[in-house]
């Protein structure tokens, strides 16, 4: 494609949510393929899913929400 000067790093960083409230809100507002999803699910299944993702959330991060993420950030000159 004519590009040079090609870089790639992997960047760690934490999504720090806080609660495990602030964790759902932002999956299931701002993540369009989990949106997508739930919107198809009718509400006990969402019920259930929620209550699954608060229990293995609040089991691995006990207290305070932050989770170990990363991005890979691809860089070069057209």
């Amino acid at each position: 494609a004519g590009f040079t000067n090609y870089q790639e790093k992997e960047t760690a960083t934490q999504l720090r949510a806080g609660t495990v409230d602030n964790y759902w809100a932002m999956m299931t507002e701002v993540g369009a393929p989990i949106v997508a999803a739930l919107s198809k699910a009718d509400e006990d299944t969402k019920q259930r899913i929620k209550k699954e993702v608060y229990e293995t959330v609040q089991a691995r991060y006990p207290g305070k929400v932050d989770i170990d993420a990363s991005a890979l950030v691809i860089s070069c000159d057209k």
